[in-house]
Order: structure tokens, then C-alpha cells, then sequence
């Protein structure tokens, strides 16, 4: 059973809390040429890519409402460009009315039902981010230090000093309390033995490794960005992306059945969310076969989750788990907290075996998880 597919097309997520500028490196290392595929979530990783130069974005969910999330927002990029974003924490309701034209049919249905859920904006609109906004407000309240209120970012050590309080360790055993009203029940019983303290010690390694102020600690642990937007929204990539249509080609159905319909050797990049640890084992065999015949060579995909077993990764002659000093340091950096395990596969470009055991890929996606839990070296990317 899918856990993320929902019969009545609701939206799950209205942000995917994911640091996409992680993506937007990786991207950066693949040969230029071939489309990009993206699951849909809350539409940050397919923005990110379109603003770093992928000519076609194809975007596919089990969900429709996650489509219909996407094709409001991207109504707003066309109709104002980078000014468009502000519907991200404005109410949206507006963005509505003015986009009707360029949704479709089933997309104006789907918002006309649900317009009161636009009112605090797109980033707000899913079940988990009102449970997680809600959940920030009673513990801004009782648990969490008055640093995190403040209009500027707290500093590094503000938050380094904050997850050492026992106010943090018990705050952290009310958002374990509530995470039942944020995932299906049915992802839940999948979830292994010990997946909370492994996103705890990912929380605390985070405010270890940084340097700088994180706006991702503060929108988690906030619930919202009180500062500027990330740097990858950039104005100059925002204005061609405007000029040449948001470049999203908006499918529902799943990643694999979204690869399967690609000629071989076409896809440049893959951004896989939460996919490979709930499909069955012939299933996972199946994506992990048709990712390798979609990707061109030099091709590769990132896979997040929030947990990543060893058993869940695929093993193939030509899929390799990138072990690059430069994709360790773009991990390594990655300010997000919500994805412990993040690992890069990549398509030999000369034909040459990948990585073919199970335990060795194993013991690299462990090794990235552990490498992002020290401080930053020199070669980390900031």
C-alpha cells in the first residue's frame, strides 16, 4: 500500500522542509542535456531545479492534490515571477482568483472546495504543516527558547546552546507524541525501531555543523522562515523562468511509472523523496531498474529519507553510490534536518560495474549519515 496516496486527494505537504540546494549541487555535477524527474511534495525541489538551469522539470505524485498544490504555484511564478513566492506565506486566496485560467479543470475544483485552507499560504496549506505549526506555537511557548523568536536568525551557537537544555529533551518527546497526526498510520508501522533518536542526533548535528545562522532549524522548530528566502531563489533565474514558462510537466502517478514511459539514457537528474523505503522488495527491484535504464550516463539521482536501511537500496552493476569527496562535503552541508539518510546514485559513465554489495552501500550511505553529524571541515561546501 502506498502510504502517501490519498484517495481524497489531500495534501499531505504544503512544504517538504527539504535544504534543495543540496539537489541544486549535485545537479550542478551532471552532464548538461536530458530531462529532470522530481516527486512532487511540496514543490521545492522542482522549483529549485527549474531555477538551476534543468530545461524541462517532469513531476510526478501518487497524490493529486500534491499536483494541484503545483500547478497553483506555478500559476503564481508565471503570473509574477520571483513576487510570485509570496503567496509561499501569504494568504494564497488571492493567487486563486487571478490564476483560475491557468489551472486545470480538476486543479480549480480541488481549490475551490478547500479555499479557507489558503489562508496562511501554500507552505501552510498541507496536514503536516498545520499539525507542525500548530505543535510550534504551544512549544514556543512552554519549551523553546525566546531566541527562536526573534526577527533575525539566532546565531550558531545560540542553537548549539539551546539542544543542550533539558527543555529541548523534553520538547523532543512532545513532537515524538505527535507524530501519528503527522503521518499516515499505515507509513508509520513501517517506520523502524529507533528512527526518532536517529532524526534527534540529525537535529543536534546540524547545530553542531553550523557556522552560520540555519533558517531550517528555525522552520522546524518555529514553524516558519523569519528571514530572508534561500539564496537559490534567485531574481535573475526567477525572471527566465518566468519568461519561458515554469517548465513543469505535472503527472499523476508514480516516479516509476513516470520513468518507465522516458526513452532510455534521457533523464539527467532524479529527485527521489521518501520513495525507496516503503515500496515492496519487487517493486524497489523494479524502480531501481528502471531509474538505471532512464538515467543517461553520468546521470544520477538523490534519495532522501528519514530513514534509509541498507535493505532498501538498490543493487546493480550500473547504479553506484557516489563516493566523491565533493558529493560527501554537498551532503555533508545540507542544513535540513527532517532527512537523516541522503545518498547520491550515479550511472557509470563508461559502462563500468557500480557498487554490487548490498552491505558495502550499506556502510556508505552510513558514513554520510555520520559525516553530517560532525563539525564542518574546510572542504565542506557552507
Amino acid at each position: 500500500m502506498n502510504p502517501w496516496k490519498s484517495p481524497n486527494a489531500e495534501i499531505f505537504f504544503g512544504h517538504a522542509h527539504e535544504d534543495v540546494a543540496v539537489e541544486q549541487r549535485v545537479f550542478a555535477s551532471t552532464l548538461s542535456g536530458g530531462a529532470v524527474v522530481a516527486i512532487a511534495s511540496g514543490g521545492d525541489a522542482a522549483l529549485a531545479l527549474r531555477l538551476a538551469g534543468a530545461d524541462e522539470v517532469i513531476v510526478a505524485d501518487t497524490n493529486a492534490g500534491q499536483i494541484h498544490l503545483l500547478e497553483l504555484l506555478r500559476a503564481g511564478i508565471e503570473l509574477d515571477g520571483r513576487n510570485g513566492t509570496r503567496w509561499l506565506n501569504e494568504d494564497a486566496r488571492p493567487l486563486l482568483e487571478r490564476a483560475g485560467p491557468r489551472l486545470s479543470v480538476e486543479a480549480r475544483r480541488f481549490w475551490d472546495q478547500r479555499r479557507k485552507s489558503l489562508k496562511y499560504g501554500l507552505h501552510r496549506c498541507g496536514r503536516a504543516d498545520r499539525v507542525l505549526w500548530n505543535l510550534s506555537r504551544f512549544l514556543r511557548l512552554v519549551f523553546w527558547s525566546r531566541d527562536l523568536l526573534a526577527p533575525d536568525l539566532p546565531r550558531a551557537e545560540s542553537w548549539r546552546s539551546f539542544f543542550a537544555t533539558h527543555r529541548w529533551q523534553i520538547g523532543w518527546q512532545a513532537l515524538r507524541m505527535f507524530a501519528p497526526a503527522v503521518f499516515p498510520r499505515v507509513l508509520l508501522r513501517e517506520f523502524p525501531a529507533g528512527w526518532t533518536e536517529r532524526l534527534r542526533q540529525r537535529f543536534e548535528g546540524v547545530a553542531r555543523r553550523s557556522e552560520t545562522p540555519n533558517p531550517w532549524l528555525q522552520l522546524h522548530l518555529a514553524g516558519s522562515w523569519r528571514a530572508s528566502p534561500p539564496e537559490w531563489w534567485s531574481g535573475e533565474a526567477f525572471s527566465r523562468v518566468q519568461e519561458e514558462g515554469a517548465g513543469w510537466d505535472l503527472r499523476t502517478g508514480s516516479v516509476g511509472e513516470v520513468l518507465d514511459a522516458q526513452p532510455a539514457g534521457s533523464i539527467r537528474f532524479v529527485h527521489l523523496s521518501n520513495i525507496l523505503d516503503f515500496v515492496p522488495a519487487g517493486e524497489r527491484d523494479h524502480l531501481a531498474g528502471t531509474l538505471a535504464r532512464a538515467l543517461k550516463p553520468g546521470g544520477c539521482a538523490v534519495v532522501r529519507s528519514l530513514f534509509l536501511r541498507a535493505e532498501d537500496l538498490p543493487v546493480r552493476p550500473d547504479l553506484a553510490v557516489d563516493p566523491g569527496e565533493a558529493i560527501a562535503a554537498t551532503l555533508a552541508a545540507d542544513r535540513s534536518a527532517l532527512c537523516p539518510a541522503v545518498a547520491v546514485w550515479r550511472k557509470s559513465e563508461d559502462g563500468s560495474p557500480g557498487v554490487t554489495s548490498r552491505a558495502n552501500i550499506g556502510a556508505a550511505v552510513e558514513r554520510s549519515f555520520q559525516k553530517r553529524l560532525e563539525p564542518l571541515q574546510d572542504g565542506d561546501v557552507p
